[in-house]
């Protein structure tokens, strides 16, 4: 039983080492200079990208920009649509190392200036269920990002971050 055990993991060990696997980031993010009296669209544009080794097959793409009154913690289960979304089924092959597939979400001259004044937290979070082209298994990769104001000696940047106290259902990843 041990011996099988050990194939069993060192089976799966390579898979994961070959495998397709769907990361969601929004990188470099540059806050803009809004005037909040015009109306004037923001669009936020997650990237997801391939960062393993095999070509993923990608067959939906969902997602939420979601506003929260400051202090207000995420509900446990995310909701679809909450707000501004996008769900998109396609059938995309996608290679490691390509440019990023690039949804994108909008937000409101308004509503940016409510996320300035801390008056709101803003969230984008979804999922990407795909097909991993070693194994050909499902996958899923959900994902929670939170928009952080840096302030005092923080050497991290204003942007969005993976969101840490995001209820376990926001961050699945098979």
């Amino acid at each position: 039983q041990d011996a099988a055990d050990a194939a069993r993991a060192s089976a799966q060990s390579a898979i994961n080492s070959e495998r397709a696997w769907i990361l969601v980031d929004i990188p470099n993010f540059e806050p803009p200079n809004f005037d909040p009296e015009r109306l004037q669209i923001l669009w936020i544009r997650p990237a997801i990208r391939n960062r393993g080794r095999s070509v993923a097959r990608i067959k939906r793409v969902k997602g939420t920009l979601l506003l929260l009154p400051e202090g207000n913690p995420l509900p446990a289960v995310p909701e679809y649509p909450r707000g501004p979304s996008f769900d998109e089924r396609v059938d995309i092959l996608f290679p490691p190392k390509t440019a990023p597939l690039q949804p994108r979400l909008p937000i409101t001259a308004k509503e940016w200036q409510d996320v300035q004044d801390s008056k709101v937290s803003l969230f984008i979070y979804g999922l990407v269920e795909y097909f991993d082209g070693v194994s050909d298994s499902g996958r899923l990769t959900s994902f929670c990002l939170g928009y952080v104001i840096q302030g005092g000696y923080s050497p991290a940047k204003t942007g969005f971050h993976p969101y840490l106290n995001a209820p376990a259902a926001y961050t699945e990843c098979t």
